[in-house]
């Protein structure tokens, strides 16, 4: 494995998705400074190193970026840091300008997704230390979002119930999407995990938000069906005599 020996806070990547993508800095003599090779590429193999370092998994992408102008840098050989030797030995003593900067980004690039519940009830419902509870009949919407970084992407809200696990897919919409539930019963019981799905550089990525658990109490009356409503919303429907809900974050 390779050995970064540089303090945690001496590498970041900044300007990206995330902390695990973005410009690669380095901080030498107190200051932070792009980090970059002026006379040759870095490659997967070159970034791995960082990712590693940042606790971000492995690179899956690198390149070489323009600036608009020139800006102070540190100069970091690549072949140093492919030679496993630790970054901040790496890079040069004696800052200069570079018009290009380094851009990474490692497998752990994706943030936790958020999971949100939403009782439409006019008014009816009533949040506790517990989470909510809801009235007889009401439906519920729960929300799947992320952070407005990621281009495309879908969302799979996966439900665990004591008896078996269901999964139900929409297609990211503004960062988005909902899974509408009416006439609740029991077979909505259980927990809730909401997991964004994002293809690029090849790869398929996944980040699973916290868990969200909703207990039903009544009688189920009918079966309930999935239907799609093509607005980014999923519909279940059934029918339920009482219920209450309840979110552990």
């Amino acid at each position: 494995m390779t050995c970064l020996c540089s303090e945690p806070d001496n590498v970041r990547l900044v300007r990206g998705w995330s902390r695990c993508d973005g410009e690669l800095q380095v901080k030498q003599h107190g200051r932070w400074r792009k980090a970059i090779d002026p006379t040759s590429e870095w490659n997967l193999t070159t970034a791995g190193p960082v990712c590693r370092h940042l606790d971000c998994g492995s690179a899956v992408w690198t390149e070489k970026r323009r600036d608009h102008t020139d800006r102070p840098a540190w100069k970091i050989p690549s072949a140093c840091v492919q030679s496993e030797s630790a970054i901040r030995e790496c890079v040069s003593p004696k800052a200069g300008k570079s018009p290009d900067h380094l851009e990474i980004t490692c497998t752990g690039f994706l943030t936790q997704p958020n999971i949100s519940f939403y009782a439409n009830t006019d008014g009816v419902s009533e949040a506790t230390q517990q989470g909510f509870q809801v009235l007889l009949g009401t439906t519920f919407t729960i929300r799947c979002s992320i952070l407005p970084k990621y281009p495309g992407g879908s969302f799979q809200l996966m439900l665990t119930t004591s008896a078996k696990s269901q999964n139900y897919t929409q297609t990211s919409v503004n960062h988005s999407a909902h899974f509408l539930f009416s006439a609740a019963d029991h077979t909505h019981q259980g927990d809730y995990r909401c997991v964004f799905l994002l293809f690029v550089f090849s790869q398929s990525f996944s980040s699973q938000s916290q868990t969200l658990h909703l207990t039903v109490s009544g009688k189920s009356t009918d079966t309930w069906s999935l239907t799609g409503t093509g607005d980014n919303t999923l519909n279940i429907s059934g029918r339920v005599s009482s219920f209450t809900a309840s979110l552990q974050m």
